[in-house]
């Protein structure tokens, strides 16, 4: 059954304010009164069975304890610590003085029920309408749009030792299934010594030690990467003939040969290892198969994830968050974040954001919801926002002119840059002086017009002006917010493995950056509005 809250303050809770124990100006207190009446318990009984089992810890209290976790960036051990002795966090989650606490591994069993229900957006929504209310978020506000990497919580296998995490993976989840079946499994395929580490078996003391990759020759490694791909095929042969069932097992032994086949090609007789940046596979560790290696400069790039962020321009409260694996651009996602900033009902005049926002698509795509995009070109858009010198482009009538006044209709799409290619064919300049210059030895010239001319075209003009150094101004402000949630709320690192709890730190660091901004809006206001007025 799903447990209750208590909502009334007690004469200890009171004494705790008396004895200023919890400052009237502390951002406890003000989670206690903004927070507070947020989340109910209500909000969740769908997670639960409202008739049956014993009374459940309040769904509300432990969501609203991931809230102040991400705010404090404390670990769940040291959170459900802080709830069963610091009185100021007692205060902050209106919890009676001698509340006795719960097991730590509840915020975890919560994470998951919030994931599954998607409660922890509607967390983050109320956050962000209590803001707009105190009149601290305006609904037309310019948003900055930018994403930050997320290192995943894994160490990188080499490619032998990813294969050795697959067989091992599937070895385990065959034994949870049936541990005479593994026997079975592991003899057949010459996988025993990995089924003995899972089993915690000590090795014979006569056996001489394996040696680790790291000690190994060239040659010995090689030979080592053979071995284990030979044993993960063998492995998965074995398996299939087995037609097993279980879902777990069957994600298991789709996994090891997805890895296999990506990472090694040839029979049992001729293996090689394929180099990383021709494999069809991009998985990094078996422990986490959703983080991903992408590239956040030229020469640095990361395995794990990346938080795409919408921050209002003046009063900074992230208004909406996406999480991917790394690989994912931020061109991709971008019209995602338009359209979650819509949704949270905000209509801002302008997105402004870096190059990777700045493609025509883009613009296009943000001018169709009512949004001016504020971005330097793509450096391919910036010569696709003109055409080549002396060249004249009729967008109505769908021609290019050339200097010498030849007119050309003939014209193709090219998905390599997003372009119209117009031709000029050798016959068309018959008689030109300059047609040998312009077409050569090809047999036609082209001038390369982009789809999105009239876009593009528009941004050049507009980043020439003082209104646009403004805008790159503002734009560096969402940096700072990164900064905070890197150094002070543990979003530097995943702390999860799997997107969907990746995702879900993300939103609980934004639900805690946005409601320390609420916070300090609210203090400044009350500040300045203590000021007396300095007489004339």
């Amino acid at each position: 059954m799903i447990g209750l809250r208590s909502t009334t303050m007690s004469e200890y809770e009171k004494l705790l304010i008396d004895l200023d124990i919890v400052k009237k100006n502390s951002l406890f207190y003000a989670f206690r009164e903004l927070i507070l009446p947020l989340v109910k318990d209500g909000d969740f009984s769908s997670f639960y069975d409202l008739d049956k089992g014993r009374d459940s810890v309040s769904p509300a209290l432990l969501s609203l304890a991931l809230i102040l976790q991400r705010i404090l960036n404390y670990s769940d051990r040291k959170m459900a610590q802080a709830i069963r002795v610091d009185l100021e966090v007692k205060y902050a989650l209106g919890l009676p003085i001698l509340y006795p606490g719960f097991h730590y591994s509840l915020l975890s069993i919560h994470r998951n029920r919030l994931i599954q229900g998607g409660a922890g957006r509607d967390i983050f929504d109320r956050v962000l309408h209590l803001a707009q209310e105190k009149g601290l978020l305006s609904k037309d506000e310019d948003q900055i749009l930018d994403s930050t990497h997320i290192v995943a919580d894994i160490a990188l296998p080499t490619a032998s030792g990813l294969v050795r995490q697959a067989i091992v993976h599937l070895l385990r989840a065959i034994e949870k299934l049936d541990p005479s079946l593994a026997d079975k499994i592991s003899d057949a395929s010459g996988t025993r010594k990995y089924l003995d580490k899972i089993r915690k078996v000590k090795p014979d003391p006569d056996t001489p030690r394996e040696k680790k990759e790291y000690e190994m020759t060239p040659d010995e490694k090689k030979a080592l990467f053979v071995q284990v791909v030979r044993e993960g095929r063998a492995l998965a042969r074995v398996c299939k003939e087995e037609h097993i069932e279980d879902e777990s097992v069957k994600e298991a032994l789709a996994l090891l040969i997805e890895i296999v086949e990506s990472i090694a090609k040839g029979d049992d007789d001729n293996i090689t290892r394929i180099p990383p940046k021709e494999r069809k596979c991009k998985i990094q560790s078996v422990h986490d198969p959703d983080a991903r290696y992408g590239k956040k400069t030229p020469k640095t790039g990361y395995v794990g994830y990346k938080a795409h962020i919408a921050m209002s321009s003046e009063s900074r409260f992230i208004t909406y968050t996406e999480t991917t694996p790394m690989d994912v651009g931020d061109p991709t996602m971008a019209p995602e974040l338009i359209k979650g900033v819509a949704r949270e009902g905000l209509s801002p005049g302008k997105a402004i954001g870096d190059t990777q926002y700045g493609s025509g698509k883009f613009r296009e795509f943000a001018a169709g919801h009512g949004v001016q995009v504020s971005a330097p070109l793509f450096p391919r858009a910036q010569s696709a926002s003109r055409v080549k010198e002396g060249f004249i482009y009729d967008p109505e009538a769908c021609t290019v002119t050339c200097p010498l006044g030849k007119t050309s209709r003939s014209r193709w799409y090219s998905a390599d840059g997003e372009v119209m290619v117009y031709k000029f064919s050798r016959k068309m300049c018959r008689g030109c002086p300059r047609a040998e210059d312009c077409i050569g030895n090809k047999g036609y010239m082209s001038a390369s017009v982009s789809m999105y001319h009239e876009e593009l075209k528009a941004a050049a003009s507009y980043n020439e002006t003082k209104a646009f150094q403004r805008d790159k101004a503002i734009r560096a402000r969402i940096e700072a917010k990164f900064g905070e949630a890197k150094r002070f709320h543990g979003m530097a690192r995943a702390i999860y493995r799997y997107l969907k709890k990746v995702d879900l730190q993300v939103l609980f660091t934004a639900i805690a950056l946005n409601v320390k901004r609420i916070f300090t809006l609210l203090k400044d206001r009350k500040s300045s509005a203590l000021i007396e007025p300095i007489a004339a």
